[in-house]
């Protein structure tokens, strides 16, 4: 499509017969000019949602700084826009759980749950519907993450259950990364044979997880069996949740994944 938004498209067989009205087919199809994504950070502030990904987001939103800096970085070319529209939001911000005039899932492609605490009731529930009707959560661990957030908050959402250990520490040597799903779309890109990009990458602290939703799949974990990346279908739409035992954060030196 040449133009973003709502356009439509028709498939027309070449033939000739008495009935010339199902030798064609119209539909609608929706065109995304960039994907917008909300990331719900960790940060205890409110202050209202940014977009702008400026210097000023990155200080306020110190978590969530690689994660937008990586999204940003799949331009063409340095002057081409980047296909992700990152906004940003502190899960304690109202317009998450506001009735009126607040924050609108569906108007986001994916929403990333970034290192919160917890999440009040009604956003839980909230991201459990906005699943359900197609969409895509992420859910990234870390050093803020409280362990009732995994083993209560998720599942009475009904968006996950797994039972939680304490955070992990590597021993003397950081365990190998073992793909579990190869063909996953999360990381077939990057764990081909010939260029295995996670070869050699370090897992130094990460959250211990038994998966009990039965539907749960392993896509990625450690050579010592604790599941790192884990992702569930939910819903006849399409949706899914993925739950990253460790987090997407430089700073926080839990791993040195690309």
């Amino acid at each position: 499509f040449t133009q973003p938004n709502s356009n439509w498209v028709q498939v027309q067989i070449d033939a000739t017969d008495a009935l010339a009205a199902d030798n064609s087919a119209v539909a609608a199809a929706w065109a995304w000019q960039n994907l917008p994504v909300l990331v719900i950070d960790g940060q205890l502030t409110g202050g209202g949602a940014d977009a702008t990904a400026s210097a000023a987001t990155f200080s306020r939103f110190k978590n969530s700084q690689y994660l937008v800096q990586a999204m940003l970085s799949d331009a063409a070319n340095p002057d081409a826009p980047a296909l992700i529209k990152p906004t940003v939001v502190s899960v304690r911000d109202e317009s998450l759980t506001s009735k009126t005039g607040g924050i609108t899932l569906e108007d986001y492609a994916v929403v990333v749950v970034n290192d919160v605490p917890q999440l009040p009731t009604a956003l839980q529930n909230r991201l459990a519907d906005y699943v359900r009707s197609g969409h895509g959560v992420w859910f990234i661990l870390g050093r803020n993450t409280e362990k009732s957030f995994i083993s209560e908050g998720l599942q009475q959402a009904g968006l996950f259950h797994a039972r939680p250990n304490d955070r992990q520490d590597a021993a003397e040597k950081p365990p190998a990364l073992d793909v579990k799903d190869p063909q996953n779309v999360m990381v077939a890109d990057f764990t081909a044979p010939e260029h295995n990009i996670l070869t050699g990458m370090s897992t130094m602290k990460w959250w211990s997880l038994r998966p009990e939703s039965p539907d749960a799949q392993v896509v990625l974990s450690t050579d010592t069996g604790d599941p790192l990346v884990i992702e569930r279908k939910l819903g006849s739409n399409g949706g899914r949740v993925v739950l990253w035992a460790t987090p997407v954060d430089k700073h926080a030196a839990w791993n040195n994944w690309p």
